[in-house]
């Protein structure tokens, strides 16, 4: 008995699974002389990426061959001009409430040599400011660890050229599986409970 609750309970207490989104779906052949793919919203792994500024400052993908592309062969979201509030909010395509745990981040333009500092990098989390970090100019991602927790829209912006790749997020309330799970669980316990309490009052009776 005591097992099948600590059961219950570690079904309870288990974290969303997390995934990455990684844009690879978003990816075309080319190289450092293709033009960019611009988006001013596009739906990537169940989140929705909007453009702050979609007409002048739309998303841009580089091409698997640019040299700039900062994850070869596949892809990255970027913003690909200077400027005050650049960048994007993402939310789920259902709406509902997700966790942020890191990203990657660097310079839009991926193949200078410099060590220098790219820009600043800020997120606000349904309009409140969570994070402020920067990104340098060197070729190759940082890893951002951000852990935020039951967020539905995610703005993240900076006033340098930026791409992001594999945000790693999951989803904040148990999935379906788990709550039929629960659910049969309790009944189960209930059930178990029933039968128990009419034992003893047979063994009383």
């Amino acid at each position: 008995m005591e097992s099948f609750i600590l059961a219950c309970t570690a079904i309870i207490a288990a974290p969303a699974s997390a995934e990455v989104i990684d844009f690879s779906a978003l990816a075309f052949d080319g190289d450092e002389s293709t033009p960019w793919q611009s988006y001013t919203s596009v739906t990537v792994g169940g989140y929705v990426f909007t453009a702050l500024q979609p007409i002048s400052r739309p998303l841009l993908i580089h091409s698997r061959g640019d040299e700039n592309n900062a994850d070869p062969g596949g892809a990255t979201l970027g913003i690909g001009t200077s400027g005050s509030d650049l960048g994007f909010e993402f939310t789920r395509a259902d709406g509902a409430e997700f966790d942020l745990l890191s990203l990657e981040a660097t310079h839009f333009t991926n193949r200078f040599e410099s060590s220098g500092n790219g820009g600043p990098l800020t997120m606000l989390l349904d309009g409140v400011p969570f994070f402020a970090g920067s990104y340098d100019i060197s070729p190759g991602f940082e890893t951002f660890a951000v852990n935020a927790m039951g967020v539905r829209t995610v703005r993240i912006s900076s006033n340098n050229l930026f791409q992001i790749d594999d945000l790693v997020v999951s989803s904040a309330v148990p999935e379906p599986a788990t709550w039929v799970m629960m659910l049969v669980g309790f009944g189960m316990l209930g059930a178990f409970t029933r039968h128990r309490s009419r034992a003893t009052r047979a063994v009383v009776g």
